[in-house]
This record gives structure tokens, sequence and C-alpha cells, in this order.
């Protein structure tokens, strides 16, 4: 059975499965103000048939219970066992103080060591032990498969530096938030990824 876990989006009362985790399920939910949408993805290059839609109007009294009908209504419709977790994904990286909610963490800024690291395997993936260079990434034969990965946030790390809304941020934020694009990368390219629930991607 598959746990899955909606993410916010913003500060709304809105949760959906479009997060990267889940980029390869075989349907989209939304829960807009505990009122329900279910559709079912299609491979448009094979299936020119319209996807199934599943609309519960229904105003529920809480978020666990929609999560309750959802679990009902996937596995009527499309005959698959999923739990929907009652921890709500965080949204973006400090983004919004909503609370409660989680990150699905991957990789994590330790802060003694100056170094970002996968989950579970502790492996290194940049460090900024080289003060004053961008020559941050460190690759050994464990952690060459995310090479492509790092180099692309890389580049986005250096260019949200100068971004006019965090020019007074402090490094730690800057660190965590790049472990953050890191991890929403890994998820995206492997919806099997093993994370840990935080409250910080900071240890």
């Amino acid at each position: 059975m598959k746990t899955i876990y909606l993410q916010r989006q913003g500060t709304s009362d809105t949760y959906n499965t479009n997060n990267a985790i889940y980029s390869q399920l075989g349907f989209i939910i939304n829960v807009v103000k505990y009122r329900i949408s279910i559709v079912a993805k299609r491979d448009t290059s094979t299936d020119e048939a319209p996807r199934k839609r599943i609309e519960i109007n229904y105003q529920f009294t809480s978020l666990p219970d929609a999560f309750r009908r959802i679990e009902k209504e996937i596995q009527k419709e499309f005959g698959e066992e999923i739990t929907i977790s009652d921890t709500i994904e965080m949204y973006c990286h400090a983004n919004h103080n909503c609370g409660g909610d989680k990150y699905l963490a991957v990789c994590f800024y330790e802060k003694s060591t100056e170094t970002i690291r996968l989950y579970p395997e502790n492996y290194c993936l940049v460090s900024f032990k080289n003060k004053g260079t961008k020559e941050y990434l460190q690759m050994d034969a464990a952690t060459a498969q995310y090479l492509p990965i790092l180099e692309k946030q890389a580049k986005e790390y250096e260019k949200e530096k100068n971004w006019h809304c965090h020019k007074n941020k402090s490094k730690e934020f800057l660190r965590e938030r790049f472990a953050w694009l890191i991890g929403e990368d890994i998820k995206k390219s492997n919806n099997e990824v093993r994370f840990y629930i935080a409250d910080s991607l900071i240890k």
C-alpha cells in the first residue's frame, strides 16, 4: 500500500499531488476547501479517450475526513490501495509559514561539516569548505549519478543569491534552500526515493 502526501498550495486551503515526488502517479488528486476532484492521467501518445474524472462536491468537516473518502474512491475507481497521510507537505522552502506542514526531506544541510548530505546514505553531495570558490560539488563513485542534478541546481543556487528577496537572508537559509532544490529535483527523477519527515532541512 502506497502512502501519499498531499502538498499545500501557498497559504490556501488547496492541496494536491502536483509536487515532485508524485510526478509519475497515474492520477491527480485535488482538495479545495475540503471538496475533492480526482483526475486520471492518460498517455496522450496512445490513449485518446477522455480521462476519468471524479468530482465530490461535498463540504467535508476536516481534511482527514476528505482523505478517507479519497482512499475509498481510488480503491473503487482505479483498483489501487493508497493511504493519504494527514501530514501536509511543505509547499516551498521557507516561502510560507503554515503550522504543521512538513518537508519530505531527501537531503539536508549539516552545519557542523558545511555539507549537503543525501538521506539515508549520508553521502556528501555538496561541500562549502572550498570557501571563496564555486567548486563545492564533491563527487565520488557513490554520488556521481547525481552530478547533472547538482550542476543544474548549483546554477539556480548561484542565481538566487542575487534575488532581491534573498539578499538579506542568512548563509544557513540559502544553503538550506539549496538542499531543498536538490531534493525536489531528486524526487522528480525518482518517485520511489526514500525521505524523512522534518520541520527543517538543517541538522
